[in-house]
């Protein structure tokens, strides 16, 4: 038996949820830590006491852990199986290979970084102890750099792929000489190589702490203070300026579209049977076609 608080007793190869604590309290590492506690009979290794000590494993709830892995898993799948199938696509067919696309290949990269950083060490962490780190120093900084990079790229990406789009429909003239295919690999050079330099600092402010039990933790190797700086510029730099610059050239793209819609609508209305220059038009086609004949003849 094991007795929490030197109060209640269970036997020692149970696991209990108690409600006060709103976590799993798992009565078997009393035995496996022993070397922390008392034993009251040492040589009944069934039998023995947790001095004053109550033991307190933090789980994740049941439903938690099911609504979290499913939901998780689905985007997991469905992330991989799309990015992959547009790279794959893109690489294969040469005819795919545009600058559109080429964004669109380098978005896909980013999100695939992000997903492959990110949700397999989420779904663990649902069916481990709270606040654990199972993968190292290494895993640890390397998982928020990726996580970080993918995300920043992603957002520098979406800003030349809308500056790409808008000189295509905005300037049509002018994307024939700036909208070109070794363009858009140097753009997206620069942009990864951006990503990568403003990114880099991360492998050097994230590291593993050790916590009680021997367990260790992904966590900041400063105090949060000291990143203050750093988040403002992100949310600036990759969240701020890449909206408000999307927004307006959005707002360009759609209004040019509406100008040409609005054109093309004058245009109709001019052709009707029953405006005058368009029966003028038709007139002088029908002479046209009288002098021909008289040639023919």
């Amino acid at each position: 038996m094991i007795t929490l608080n030197n109060n209640i007793s269970f036997p020692i190869n149970d696991t209990f949820d108690f409600g006060y604590f709103e976590h799993d309290v798992n009565l078997t590492d009393c035995r496996d830590n022993f070397t922390s506690f008392d034993y009251v009979d040492q040589q009944d290794n069934d039998h023995f006491q947790c001095s004053n000590k109550t033991i307190v494993k933090e789980m994740f709830s049941v439903e938690y852990r099911i609504v979290g892995t499913i939901f998780q898993s689905i985007i997991l799948i469905v992330g991989l199986l799309g990015n992959i199938m547009v790279v794959s696509v893109v690489y294969k067919i040469k005819s795919m290979r545009t600058p559109t696309n080429c964004y669109l290949v380098s978005l896909s990269i980013a999100d695939l970084m992000v997903l492959i950083a990110a949700l397999p060490i989420e779904l663990v962490s649902y069916y481990q102890e709270k606040y654990t780190w199972l993968w190292g120093n290494y895993g640890c900084k390397l998982s928020v750099f990726l996580q970080y990079l993918g995300i920043n790229a992603s957002s520098l990406n979406l800003i030349a792929f809308t500056v790409e789009r808008y000189i295509a429909i905005c300037k049509p003239m002018l994307a024939h000489r700036i909208c070109t295919l070794n363009r858009a690999r140097k753009i997206l050079i620069y942009v990864w190589t951006f990503s990568v330099l403003y990114t880099s600092p991360w492998l050097f402010l994230i590291e593993t702490h050790q916590i009680d039990g021997g367990r260790e933790r992904c966590d900041f190797k400063l105090p949060r203070s000291y990143y203050l700086v750093y988040f403002f510029t992100d949310i600036i730099v990759f969240y701020v300026i890449p909206l408000m610059l999307s927004c307006f050239l959005y707002i360009l793209i759609a209004h040019t579209l509406l100008s040409s819609k609005n054109i093309k609508h004058k245009g109709r209305l001019i052709n009707q049977p029953g405006n005058m220059a368009s029966v003028n038009h038709r007139n002088c086609k029908n002479n046209s076609r009288a002098q021909v004949r008289t040639l023919l003849c």
